[in-house]
């Protein structure tokens, strides 16, 4: 394998490994937070049907 190629596995496999270990990590806390925020948008909008999502 040249330098050239070896350098660029050096920057890049460590930046995908982050991208998706963060994807990973944010995909769960990301889906609970909307989860409780629909939950609470049903709590404040049962008296005005209009507003529906």
């Amino acid at each position: 394998m040249d330098p050239l190629m070896q350098g660029l596995l050096v920057m890049l496999l460590p930046a995908a490994g982050l991208t998706i270990g963060l994807g990973l990590v944010t995909g769960p806390v990301m889906s609970r937070l909307a989860q409780y925020r629909v939950m609470s948008l049903k709590g404040t909008q049962q008296t005005d049907p209009s507003n529906s999502l």
